[in-house]
């Protein structure tokens, strides 16, 4: 039987089994066959399996690109694209999800907040620093003081000190990031071809404006160069060592649910630690699938050494490395 056979056979069983589902459903509202604890089960389970027939039925195939700080996950990206849009400097490079789709013609999508789905996140992040609820939501992100001093203290672990760290930064972009979302917010940006490299702002902006950046939701980048694999779906996710907790949701989601994970380090210094490597390594996905089952560990930067000896040397540490620590 052909892969296309054992496809539409799998697709045929997928629907019965969902009608089969939906038809129990309606005929047992008063819960004489399920119990209402079981058919929340029951209710996931289907939920899961609309999911993965929806992504058979499209041949889709979801891949998660994260990386470690300074590993050169963006300049893979932008070599996969043939584009220099994703920031290769060291530091913090991406804010939000950025969706890489092969299209027809190269073009990108950014889709920026609206002003309440963008405070409503903000105010989260004041209480997750400690702010009284009360307090937050009364003055907003257009009133709140942008002095966090009170809430520092030496008590604080590495991820509160991140989001105070996190929510200054924001409130020093306060005028920009109103301005723009008063008179863009919730809508789609769109570039063509010849303003593509225009996109980079609403990844990192620029040296000193972050406003963008931050008021973006969502940026779709569709790009001629991946026509060897339509049915792929790339994302480019924060990472752990995002400072914003919706950055930390997001990249643990989207693990979770891809089919396949793409982990960046670099080869010439490797040192898998820290939340990636407790999530790949312990971690399962949506499904139950162990993470580390669909991970796939690239060492990146193997011409940075000196010679071809430290090349050889780097490259044993970093099997090592993955081997002892991973599996």
């Amino acid at each position: 039987m052909s892969y296309d056979d054992k496809k539409q056979k799998l697709l045929e069983k997928s629907e019965k089994l969902n009608e089969a589902i939906e038809s129990v459903f309606k005929s047992d509202k008063d819960g004489l066959v399920l119990k209402p604890h079981h058919k929340i089960e029951v209710e996931e389970l289907q939920k899961q399996s609309k999911t993965i027939l929806g992504k058979i039925q499209k041949g889709e195939f979801e891949i998660a690109v994260i990386g470690q700080e300074d590993s050169g996950k963006s300049s893979l990206l932008n070599a996969l694209i043939k584009t220099d849009i994703f920031p290769s400097n060291s530091g913090r490079t991406t804010y939000t999800s950025t969706k890489l789709i092969s299209g027809k013609e190269d073009k990108a999508e950014v889709k920026l907040y609206t002003f309440n789905e963008f405070e409503d996140i903000f105010i989260s992040r004041l209480e997750a620093i400690g702010v009284d609820e009360k307090l937050a939501k009364e003055k907003g992100f257009r009133n709140f003081s942008p002095n966090l001093n009170s809430y520092k203290n030496e008590k604080n672990n590495t991820d509160i000190k991140d989001l105070i760290e996190d929510a200054e930064e924001t409130l020093n972009f306060r005028d920009e990031i109103i301005e723009l979302l008063e008179e863009k917010g919730g809508e789609t940006v769109s570039f063509d071809e010849t303003k593509l490299k225009d996109v980079k702002e609403y990844i990192t902006g620029t040296e000193n404006d972050k406003s963008k950046p931050r008021a973006t939701k969502e940026i779709v980048i569709y790009s001629s160069k991946l026509n060897a694999m339509p049915n792929s779906i790339i994302y480019d996710v924060p990472g752990f060592n995002s400072p914003t907790k919706l950055h930390k949701e997001q990249t643990a989601k989207m693990l979770k649910e891809s089919d396949s994970i793409i982990f960046i380090t670099d080869v010439s210094s490797p040192n898998l630690k820290g939340d990636e490597l407790q999530t790949l390594s312990k971690g399962d996905d949506i499904y139950g699938v162990s993470l580390k089952d669909k991970v796939f560990v690239f060492g990146n930067k193997y011409d940075r050494a000196n010679n071809e000896k430290e090349a050889e040397d780097n490259e044993k540490k970093f099997k090592k490395d993955v081997l002892e620590k991973m599996f």
